[in-house]
């Protein structure tokens, strides 16, 4: 039986940049990032899509990997939030590539339905970029989670996916992202094929 992920990434390796789109049910930020996800609601604990439109949610993304230490080769690495978007939990988007990424932490069309959902009927998708650091650097984050979180990962190497890893991260534990070559046509076809 396949273990539920708590938390996708996808990493987006670029010449000088490297982005990182993640999706977590927005109920568990706390657990796992140690963010009240409280900062996304209104003082009636309801998310209002329009006032997220308004005022921006970038804030609210650099308080969410404020406890997290990014490095790439060993070192600290800037590292600061690009956008973070809420859907419906029961509406789950893409999330293949980075183009979703891009597309998931980027759209919100939707009028405020007449009763907003609470956090918990939420799905979050943020996006992160750390500039200037190369495509090829080893990759760490540690996480301020207080319990196992189970995390599954693609990593693309200028929009070529190079691998797809499956980890449970310990409490307070490290991911480890070593980059990857691209993947060659021959497993792309298996993992279609499998699929």
């Amino acid at each position: 039986m396949e273990t539920q992920t708590d938390l996708s990434l996808i990493i987006d390796r670029r010449e000088t940049s490297i982005e990182v789109f993640a999706r977590i049910p927005a109920a568990i930020l706390r657990p796992v990032f140690a963010t009240d996800p409280a900062g996304l609601a209104g003082p009636d604990g309801r998310v209002w899509f329009g006032a997220l439109r308004e005022t921006g949610t970038f804030d609210f993304g650099d308080a969410m990997i404020s406890e997290v230490a990014f490095k790439a080769d060993g070192a600290k690495a800037p590292f600061e939030a690009m956008s973070v978007m809420v859907h419906p939990a029961d509406n789950t988007l893409s999330f293949d590539d980075p183009i979703d990424g891009n597309i998931a932490m980027s759209v919100c069309g939707v009028a405020d339905p007449v009763i907003p959902p609470t956090i918990d009927e939420l799905t979050l998708y943020a996006g992160f970029i750390s500039y200037p650091v190369t495509a090829d650097a080893a990759l760490t984050l540690d996480l301020p989670n207080t319990r196992p979180v189970h995390v599954a990962v693609r990593q693309f190497m200028e929009g070529k996916e190079t691998a797809q890893d499956r980890f449970t991260v310990p409490a307070l534990g490290r991911l480890d992202l070593a980059p990857a070559p691209p993947r060659g046509w021959r497993a792309v076809v298996r993992d279609w094929w499998n699929a």
